[in-house]
C-alpha cells in the first residue's frame, strides 16, 4: 500500500491543493494528514473541508487543539497566538466539529500515526532525541510523526 502523508497546513489553502494534487498523481492508495490543518493562513474552514474529504485518516493537532480551546496558546509566540485566535473566531461549526472528532494517536495494522511524537503526541519532543527512549520499547510499530525524523521501516511497496 501507498501511503501519501502531510502534515501541518496551517489554513494554507494553495498547498493543500497542489499536495493533495500531488497525490493524485502519484496514485497514493491512502491519504493521511498528521494534523495542524489550521493556524496562521487564511483558509482554515477551506482546508478543514478539503482534508476532511480527501485524507483517509486525520490526526489532531496541536494548533487545531488550541484553535478549539482544548489547549492554551501560552507557549506560541506572538504572532502564532494572534493567528489562532482569529482562527479560533472564523472557524465555523462545522470545522470545529469535525477537528474535535479528531484524536491525537491513530494506530491500524502496524502503523502508528502521531503529530507531534509518540512518546507525547500533544506537545512534541521538548528534549534531545538522544535522552529518549527507544520507540519500539514503547510501541512495537512503524511510527509517523511531524515533529522529528520520521522513523520508517519497508512497507513492501
Amino acid at each position: 500500500m501507498k501511503y501519501g502523508i502531510f502534515s501541518d497546513i496551517h489554513g494554507n489553502l494553495e498547498a493543500l491543493e497542489a499536495v493533495l494534487a500531488a497525490m493524485t498523481n502519484l496514485e497514493v492508495d491512502r491519504r493521511v494528514c498528521l494534523g495542524d490543518v489550521v493556524g496562521y493562513g487564511p483558509n482554515p474552514n477551506e482546508c478543514v473541508e478539503l482534508v476532511r474529504k480527501h485524507a483517509d485518516l486525520t490526526i489532531l493537532g496541536n494548533h487545531d487543539s488550541v484553535a478549539l480551546g482544548w489547549e492554551a496558546s501560552e507557549n506560541f509566540n506572538f504572532y502564532a497566538r494572534r493567528a489562532i485566535e482569529w482562527t479560533r473566531e472564523n472557524l465555523t461549526t462545522q470545522s470545529k466539529e469535525f477537528l474535535k472528532s479528531l484524536r491525537y494517536m491513530e494506530c491500524e495494522n502496524d502503523l502508528c500515526f502521531v503529530h507531534a511524537s509518540p512518546h507525547s503526541p500533544r506537545t512534541g519532543i521538548t528534549s534531545r532525541i538522544s535522552r529518549m527512549p527507544p520507540i519500539p520499547s514503547i510501541f512495537p510499530r512503524a511510527h509517523l510523526f511531524h515533529r522529528a525524523h520520521p522513523l520508517s521501516r519497508d512497507r513492501g511497496t
